[in-house]
Parts: C-alpha cells; sequence; structure tokens
C-alpha cells in the first residue's frame, strides 16, 4: 500500500503539470508524473543486479526464480547488453520496443529463449525484457541487469538508467573473490548513487573455505546507508531467500520503494520547477520586449522620395533627349519617309499630269490621284515611324517604372500599379487628319490642229518666198531666169511637205516642253514635300513629348499616391500592433500572476516532498 501522503503529492504535482503543459500536443512532464502514478499504484521492488562473473549470474537467477531457469545456464555468456527481468504470472521475452514472444509452458519458452539469446543485442535505449513466474515466491520484483562491470564503466547512459530506475544494488560474486580494477570502479560507481546494498556470495557450503572472510570483497567500497549483511547462494542446498524480495508488505521492502518513489517524485518537483523558472524566464524577456519595442515609423524618409522624384526627373529627361535625336534624323535624305517620297516624285510622268483643252493650247495641272498617292505614301512612312518612336518610347518608360518599383521595394513600399500608354493609334488619327499635300502648279502645252499644221507649211513657203525675192534678180540678170517664178511652181509640194514635216518635228518638241514641265512638276512637289516632311516631325515630336510629359505627371500622381496609402496602411498595422502589444502585455500579467501562485505551490510541493523523503530515511 502506497503512502498516502506520497500518493497526494505526486497527484497535486500531476495537477500543476497539467496546467502547466495545457494546449501542449506533447506533455512529457504530465506523462512522467502520470507514469509515477502508476507504479505507486502496483509498486515493484527494482533492483539492480550486477554480476562480477557469469557463473554468480545464473546462480542468483537460480536462487530467486527456481525452476523456471533450470537449463538457462548454457547460454548465459551470450546475454544482451542490457536486461530487464521481471516476476510474472506468464513466459515471456524480448525487446522492450518490440513484441514480445508469449509461451504458456516453461520448455517452449526456455528452447525459444536459448536461441533468442545469441541473436539479441539490447541497448540502453531498448532493453531485453525478461517475464517468467517464480517458484520460490519471490513478488514484484524486477531487476536490471547490465552484462558486464566494463559495459557499466563505458557506458554512462548504462549506469543513468539503473540509478533512473532503483535505489537498491545487488553485486553477486564469489566469496573470495579478487576484485580487478575494473570490477573495483563499477561497483563504487553503482553503489554511489544507492541507498540500499545487498552482496551475494556464490559459495560451496561443502568446501573447507567456505566461512567467511575478515575482510570480504564487499566490504571494500563505501557502502550505501542501508547495507544488509551477506547473502549467501549456496550450491547444494537452496538458501532462503529474504522477506525483502518474497513479502511485498514487508515494511523495509515498503519503505525502500516509498523512499525511491519519493525521491523520483522530487527530481521530477525540480525538473517542474526548472520549467517553470523557465517559463517564467520567457514571458519576462516577452514583457521586456514588448514594453521595450518601439512605435512603428509610419512615415517615409523625405530624402528618399526626393532621391525617388529625382530619378523620374533624369530619367525623363533622357528619354526625351533620345526621342528627339531619333525624330530629328526623319527629314534626312536617307531617312525611309524622305527616300520613299523622292522615289515617287522621280516616277511621275505625263499621265500623272490632268489636261484641259483651251482654244489655243492644252492646260496642265497635276492628277488629285496623284497627290492623294503621295499623301498616302508619307502617311505611311511617318505611321512607320511613329510605331517606331512609341515603341521606344514605351519599352524606356517601362525600364523607368521597374526602377521606380526597385526604388521603392528598397523602401518596404508596395509597387506602382502597371502604367498604359497613349496608344498610337490615336496618333494616327491625328496625323491623318492634319496632313495636307498640295502644289499650285499650272502648265500648259500648244493644241495642235490643222489650220496651225498648215500655218506652219505656209510660214515655211513664204519664208523660201522671200528669199527668193532676194536672190530672184541676181538670177534674171545673170542667167534670164525668174527665180521665184519657178520656185513658186512647186508650192502645193512644198506645203504639203510641210505638213507632213510637223507630224515629224513637234512630236520632239512636245516631248522636249512635256519634260520641262514634269521637271517643274518635280521641283514642286519636292519643295512642297520637304514642307509636309518638317510639319510631320514637328507634329510626332510634339506629340510624343506629350506622351512622356503625361506619363511623368502620372507617375509622379502613382508615386504620391503608392506612398499614401503605405503611410495610412502603416498607421493602421502601428494601431493594431500597438492594440496587440496591449493585449498581450494584460496577457502576460496574468499568466505571471498565475504563475507565481503555481510557484508558491509546488515550493510547498517541493518541502513537502524533502519532507517526506527525510522521514523515510
Amino acid at each position: 500500500m502506497t503512502n498516502p501522503q506520497l500518493k497526494l503529492l505526486t497527484q497535486n504535482a500531476q495537477s500543476i503539470c497539467e496546467q502547466l503543459e495545457r494546449g501542449q500536443a506533447e506533455t512529457p512532464l504530465s506523462d512522467a508524473v502520470a507514469s509515477l502514478l502508476r507504479e505507486m499504484h502496483q509498486p515493484l521492488l527494482t533492483v539492480a543486479l550486477l554480476g562480477l562473473t557469469p557463473d554468480s549470474i545464473e546462480r542468483v537467477f537460480n536462487w530467486l526464480y527456481g525452476d523456471a531457469f533450470q537449463g538457462f545456464s548454457v547460454d548465459s555468456k551470450h546475454w544482451p547488453g542490457f536486461m530487464e527481468v521481471t516476476l510474472s504470472e506468464s513466459y515471456a521475452f524480448g525487446l522492450r520496443k518490440k513484441q514480445k514472444q508469449q509461451f504458456e509452458q516453461q520448455q517452449a519458452f526456455v528452447q525459444a529463449l536459448q536461441i533468442e539469446l545469441g541473436a539479441t543485442r539490447a541497448s540502453v535505449a531498448n532493453p531485453f525484457a525478461l517475464q517468467a513466474p517464480s517458484s520460490r515466491g519471490v513478488a514484484d520484483l524486477k531487476l536490471l541487469i547490465p552484462d558486464s562491470a566494463t559495459s557499466l564503466l563505458d557506458s554512462p547512459a548504462l549506469l543513468n538508467a539503473i540509478i533512473a530506475q532503483t535505489n537498491v544494488a545487488l553485486v553477486a560474486a564469489p566469496l573470495r573473490y579478487t576484485f580487478s580494477r575494473e570490477d573495483h570502479d563499477a561497483v563504487d560507481a553503482l553503489l554511489a548513487n544507492m541507498q540500499c546494498f545487498m552482496p551475494l556470495l556464490t559459495v560451496d557450503e561443502l568446501n573447507e573455505d567456505a566461512g567467511l572472510p575478515e575482510v570480504g570483497w564487499w566490504e571494500q567500497h563505501k557502502t550505501p546507508p542501508q547495507t544488509y549483511p551477506p547473502g549467501l547462494i549456496t550450491t547444494h542446498v537452496a538458501a532462503p531467500l529474504p522477506e525483502l524480495f518474497t513479502d511485498p508488505a514487508n515494511a523495509e521492502r515498503q519503505k525502500l520503494v516509498e523512499r525511491f518513489l519519493a525521491q523520483k517524485l522530487g527530481n521530477k518537483l525540480n525538473a517542474i520547477f526548472d520549467r517553470f523558472q523557465q517559463e517564467a524566464g520567457i514571458l519576462e524577456q516577452r514583457k521586456a520586449r514588448l514594453n521595450g519595442a518601439g512605435g512603428q515609423d509610419t512615415t517615409v524618409d523625405r530624402a528618399e522620395l526626393d532621391k525617388l522624384r529625382q530619378l523620374l526627373d533624369d530619367s525623363t529627361i533622357t528619354i526625351r533627349k533620345d526621342l528627339d535625336s531619333q525624330i530629328q534624323q526623319l527629314p534626312l535624305q536617307q531617312s525611309p519617309l524622305v527616300s520613299a517620297v523622292n522615289q515617287a516624285i522621280d516616277n511621275l510622268n505625263f499621265s500623272n499630269l490632268a489636261t484641259e483643252p483651251a482654244h489655243s493650247v492644252i492646260k496642265l495641272t497635276l492628277d488629285e490621284e496623284t497627290l492623294a498617292s503621295l499623301r498616302k505614301t508619307v502617311l505611311t512612312e511617318a505611321k512607320a515611324s511613329i510605331k517606331i518612336y512609341h515603341q521606344q518610347a514605351e519599352k524606356q518608360l517601362q525600364a523607368l517604372h521597374e526602377k521606380l518599383n526597385q526604388q521603392l521595394q528598397t523602401l518596404a513600399i508596395p509597387a506602382l500599379p502597371q502604367f498604359q500608354i497613349r496608344d498610337r493609334h490615336a496618333l494616327y488619327t491625328a496625323l491623318d487628319q492634319r496632313l495636307e499635300v498640295t502644289l499650285n502648279y499650272r502648265g500648259e502645252m500648244p493644241k495642235r490642229t490643222v489650220m496651225t499644221r498648215l500655218g506652219e507649211s505656209r510660214k515655211l513657203i513664204m519664208g523660201i518666198s522671200m528669199g527668193t525675192m532676194v536672190l530672184g534678180g541676181i538670177a534674171k540678170a545673170g542667167w534670164g531666169i525668174d527665180l521665184r517664178q519657178s520656185i513658186m511652181l512647186f508650192a502645193p509640194i512644198i506645203l504639203v511637205g510641210g505638213f507632213i514635216y510637223t507630224f515629224i518635228q513637234w512630236p520632239k518638241e512636245d516631248a522636249e516642253k512635256l519634260e520641262k514641265e514634269l521637271d517643274r512638276v518635280r521641283d514642286g512637289l519636292k519643295s512642297e514635300l520637304r514642307r509636309v516632311v518638317s510639319e510631320v516631325q514637328r507634329f510626332i515630336q510634339q506629340q510624343l513629348f506629350d506622351v512622356l510629359d503625361q506619363q511623368k505627371r502620372d507617375f509622379q500622381k502613382d508615386i504620391q499616391h503608392t506612398v499614401q496609402q503605405h503611410q495610412e496602411t502603416l498607421r493602421q498595422q502601428a494601431n493594431q500592433q500597438k492594440h496587440k502589444q496591449q493585449q498581450s502585455l494584460q496577457q502576460i500579467d496574468q499568466e505571471l500572476s498565475q504563475w507565481e501562485g503555481s510557484q508558491r505551490q509546488l515550493e510547498r510541493l517541493r518541502a513537502d516532498t524533502h519532507g517526506l523523503i527525510r522521514s523515510l530515511a
């Protein structure tokens, strides 16, 4: 029956742990105290058994458990590194963290155990657990058995695992055993942490040297406060078992178990207290951080904003200069616009002139379709130039937009919204409405009729007649010939020949005159087109500069609006943070107040536990 005070103290400790770990997914402290309560409900006497020779371990097993371990000594030298042997109503064995094998009969149990021990290696974290009934009346006893004294020295974790589970040590060795250095150190390390010590001496009672020596090996160490006289494990007749192992109601046994459980509770309370101190320190640090946290700055550095605006101004000027240098090349002779217009003008011919017959001449003007075609050529090439310049401006503005966003990002300000540059088709429409190509040309060609051709022949005859009048007197005086009369006989023939000659000569003259008229038209058109190209250049320049200026104003508005929104967001966040900070401080103060009360309760609980441990000493 567990001490009621110990049980009550443990229940109070569990209540404190549940309060401490409330809301946690894992509750190691509560689980540990709950495990301690379960141990109190069915307390086992757990002892550490250190056998200094394999034979002494085998004989202690036979002494404690009787015929449950008959035949067991064959494989005892191959035991796993760490074993837990427990009294149970059934036969079972296996690693503690694996499913154990259950047996109903002793023979099958021993046979399977002998096979298993040769193939199993236990560890501190996963010892080999063995359960078997005792035929000698041993009740509620668990043995913790390291495989050797050397393993106990080499593994501090093994020593700590044993110390954490018991305060009673059994050391088994032959009566006149001589300790090695390792044996001596291992026994010292084990007994230094125990409350009770019982040496077990294996002896052949029929041997002449069966008497106890003056100073045995069990007296060569600093012994725990409660040390039992040596127990003799005889060879031929089974030695009696102490009531400590056979009677669960034995007073000394109960005191040992209760003291150990009280010590475990004290250790757990120390761990709980450390956890309390840690959590309280964390709360104090959180409170200090909240009190020391300054308000969030809700303003944007004016100098940084000035740099941003300066970047916008400088970049816009650079884009403007680049565009201007490109547009200035538009009137040059090698530009696509001027080249296309000059080619169209050079290809003009007589068919591009409109004719209007008059009384004696044919009036010439430039055909309207030709002017419309020239205007279309100018408009097409101008639109192509606008597209190039517009795309260049859009690309440079996009790069400027990215630079502005990068600058805003360094200030932790959201990016500007996407911009939409003025559509170039609107520029096309405006140019189409303004573009005009005119030419004030008036030319004329002589009108060729039958009468003009006869008049041209008549002029020939009159010329010949005037010549014969000069030469006629000489011919008559010298040769007696009337030259004028003779030549006039051929006048009809000359008239017809002159008429026919006009059809040969006049087309050449008309072609020369027409070429001169076309040159006049070309010169006039080139002069007119230079004017038109200059106007197109000024139009494109003005329109694109207007686009840049408008986009610059839009960027300025976007920056101002974005900064204002960012500052407003910061103010809202600062207010929310301040409100949350106040709530957090209030919650921390409440938690600290509760922890102070729990800490006082825990300190009283620790004091009561230490008092109980002293009373059980």
